[in-house]
């Protein structure tokens, strides 16, 4: 009788456990989803951001905040102030500072620069959300060329645009 017992009793106790768990777990995913809902991209949005010769900083999309949740290919206005810095870029180059999501590639030129005077001023972008579901950054980009098309060349080809230049998240769901 008393191996019955001492079979039952932690049986009982297991089962008793895995439901707490069960229940603990759907109230962390619960939480979870409401974080990614309030402040998705917490720590990786940045305020103002210095590349190779661009500072940035007041990024904000049409509703106010530097994240927003929208369906597949919607076109969002978002705003950013910039300063160019010259003695950081080369003269007699044309460089053009580019707009894109982070992973699905570049989608416009905040602005142009031959390397010689400051410049400064605020920008409206236009940015199209993808077709496919998921979360994406918007980074700016460097590229040295005559035109557009082969400066965002350089978004490809050297790679994603780093981490240091996100300043907004877009959740397309």
């Amino acid at each position: 009788m008393k191996k019955k017992i001492f079979f039952f009793v932690p049986l009982l106790i297991m089962s008793f456990l895995y439901s707490d768990v069960k229940d603990l777990s759907d109230e962390i995913k619960q939480d979870f989803k409401k974080y990614l809902n309030e402040i998705p991209g917490i720590g990786l949005i940045l305020d103002e951001v210095e590349y190779e010769g661009l500072a940035l900083k007041n990024f904000f999309f049409s509703n106010g905040k530097r994240f927003i949740v929208c369906p597949p290919e919607t076109v969002i206005e978002a705003t950013v102030d910039y300063e160019l810095h010259p003695e950081m870029l080369e003269t007699l180059h044309l460089h053009h500072f580019i707009y894109g999501l982070d992973p699905s590639g570049p989608q416009g030129c905040l602005v142009k620069s031959l390397g010689y005077f400051e410049s400064e001023g605020s920008a409206k972008l236009e940015i199209k959300a993808p077709k496919d579901k998921g979360v994406y950054q918007v980074r700016f980009c460097h590229g040295e060329a005559l035109t557009y098309e082969a400066a965002e060349e350089v978004w490809w080809n050297e790679g994603n645009p780093p981490e240091k230049t996100v300043m907004g998240i877009i959740v397309v769901e």
